[in-house]
């Protein structure tokens, strides 16, 4: 048989407001979903590919997997960089920042 249950399993993740589970993120989860977001848009893509040209330029010894955690690590922060400095980056991609 075992111990039944809890209704309240569900609400544990965060504050139930009427039909409404908040859940509180911190800022890596918002961060990890930002560059989330960012490598998934076309627009980004070229942004992506220099950023880790420039990353193995400046650590060329670094192994591949060292090389993405600081891609991952960096890139929202440096693509910001680029994209307020540049005049003709697209609405988009500004807004998205």
């Amino acid at each position: 048989m075992g111990v039944p249950e809890t209704r309240h399993d569900r609400t544990r993740g965060g504050k139930g407001t009427r039909g409404y589970n908040v859940v509180t993120m911190t800022q890596q989860d918002v961060s990890q979903a930002h560059l989330y977001i960012l490598n998934n848009t076309h627009e980004v893509v070229p942004y992506i590919r220099t950023h880790k040209e420039y990353l193995t330029s400046m650590h060329p010894k670094m192994n591949m997997m060292k090389l993405l955690q600081e891609h991952n690590r960096t890139f929202i922060n440096w693509f910001k960089e680029i994209i307020f400095s540049d005049d003709n980056a697209s609405k988009s991609s500004v807004e998205g920042v």
